[in-house]
């Protein structure tokens, strides 16, 4: 006769279907069958087992599904230190890990390392926190234009995640010739919306002035402090007394 016929099939806590890769294979004198499967979404999924139809004894069961191996082409970088950063203040990207089937990996342990080429040498630090994401802090030492490297993996597999490299501007003047391609790029093919481009330029003018106002302000501050210190009188000497 033929051999049974088990098939695994999974679903999400909602009872939509998930996609699942099973095989079955007997074992020994097919009094005994070996049922593999591949899940390929990660958390609490209901597996089903079903040999002619039938639910075996027990099922549906409750598995727990963990996302595999971080995929560098998978994962992403985001904030505002991908674009532009000030010169001599850190700035931070936030690294978030996904699996080759988009998973997210929730856990810490990945490989993650980075590195700068500029005008000048960068200070990089990578920081795991535990939770599938990476805080990579970059110091930049000149204005100018850099491009940032994030890789996962390990020295001898590393590759880049997806949209690495980076081209990060730092400091006002290499942002503000960024802008001002940017504007006439968009003049001759406008492939962006004028608005964003406004908005950028204003974010950009609010900043140099923020700039402006902090370096008035602290001259201020400097002055008052100088007024402020009254010499001290100089204390007389007293009068000798007459020698007679």
């Amino acid at each position: 006769s033929a051999p049974p016929d088990f098939v695994a099939r999974l679903a999400g806590a909602g009872g939509d279907s998930l996609a699942c890769d099973s095989k079955c294979e007997v074992v020994g004198d097919e009094h005994a069958c070996v049922l593999t499967y591949i899940a390929h979404t990660a958390g609490e999924v209901l597996l089903s087992v079903t040999c002619g139809g039938e639910h075996v004894i027990g099922s549906p069961f409750t598995v727990s599904v963990s996302a595999g191996e971080a995929d560098p082409s998978r994962c992403i970088a985001r904030g505002a230190g991908v674009i532009y950063a000030r010169p001599g203040t850190l700035s931070h990207v936030s690294v978030e890990t996904y699996d080759s089937r988009g998973n997210w990996i929730g856990r810490g342990g990945e490989v993650v390392s980075a590195r700068t080429g500029g005008p000048t040498q960068s200070i990089v630090s990578v920081t795991d926190l535990r939770d599938g994401t990476y805080d990579v802090g970059v110091r930049y030492g000149l204005s100018g234009v850099y491009q940032l490297s994030i890789y996962v993996g390990r020295r001898e597999q590393r590759q880049q995640i997806a949209g690495s490299p980076f081209v990060v501007r730092v400091g006002l003047r290499a942002m503000e010739d960024f802008i001002g391609r940017w504007q006439l790029a968009s003049a001759r093919a406008p492939i962006v919306r004028p608005s964003a481009v406004a908005l950028a330029a204003r974010v950009l003018r609010a900043w140099r002035e923020l700039t402006v106002y902090r370096a008035a302000a602290a001259a201020r501050k400097v002055l008052q402090h100088a007024t402020s210190e009254t010499p001290q009188t100089a204390k007389r000497s007293p009068r000798p007394k007459d020698i007679r």
